[in-house]
Formats: structure tokens, C-alpha cells, sequence
């Protein structure tokens, strides 16, 4: 399998550093910090293979996702609304 980039937001970054660079061995190719958006872009790769990127996305202001994710899912029909595959 190939991949050539993949962004994964992550919440604490230090323990995401560690994890992916002294747990998994990847190596940071680059960080951007953009103050204007208040978050951060790090650029991690396999040592071997760095065009092969994953990109941490760190929101420096705490974020709750269980808001985000409830309200993506809220105006969606409840299966019990829904015709029966059985009519």
C-alpha cells in the first residue's frame, strides 16, 4: 500500500509526537506554527520515505469535537422513520 499524504487532527501534541516519532519511528520533515489561525501543521515520514506524509493538524485552543460530530449527525432521519426494507 501507498499513501502519499494523510492529516490526522490530534488534541495533545505532545503525546502525539511521541507516539508517532519514538513509538512508531517516524521523523518530523517540518513544522509550521501560524499564529494569524492559532494551530499548527507537522509534517511527519517513515526515515526512508519522505514523501510518504502524515500531517498532525494541532488546534491550540481546545476544541469539543463530541459537539461537532452530534450536530453533523442530528439532522439526519432516525432509522426508525425510515421505510421498512420488509414493505
Amino acid at each position: 500500500m501507498r499513501y502519499l499524504h494523510t492529516m490526522l487532527r490530534v488534541t495533545d501534541v505532545d503525546a502525539s509526537m511521541d507516539f508517532f516519532c519514538n513509538k512508531l519511528g517516524l521523523v518530523q520533515q517540518r513544522r509550521v506554527d501560524v499564529e494569524q489561525g492559532r494551530f499548527s501543521l507537522i509534517f511527519l515520514s517513515p526515515p526512508d520515505q519522505p514523501d510518504a506524509q502524515v500531517e498532525l493538524t494541532w488546534n491550540w485552543d481546545p476544541e469539543d469535537y463530541t459537539v461537532a460530530a452530534t450536530s453533523a449527525i442530528w439532522p439526519m432521519r432516525s432509522m426508525t422513520s425510515m421505510p421498512s426494507a420488509r414493505n
